[in-house]
């Protein structure tokens, strides 16, 4: 992966979440004072953590692995 992707990459999922921040403050009194219940607070927690896990898991296995070209020969 290129450094000029991986750059890109990140600028997006910053622009992403100042977006989103933007959005949260744009409902209206009632949706904004609804709390979720501490299950659901967990559950959404772990579920974002094991994405979070899986998402490094895969960039890990994508940068560190050998392209078909790269085993050297014994002759």
């Amino acid at each position: 992966m290129a450094m000029g992707t991986l750059s890109g990459l990140l600028t997006a999922l910053a622009a992403i979440s100042l977006f989103a921040r933007v959005a949260a403050a744009d409902h209206p009194g009632a949706l904004r004072e609804a709390e979720l219940s501490h299950v659901t607070m967990a559950l959404l927690s772990a579920g974002l953590a094991l994405a979070t896990g899986l998402v490094v898991l895969i960039i890990v296995m994508l940068l560190t692995r050998k392209g078909a070209g790269s085993e050297q020969s014994d002759e």
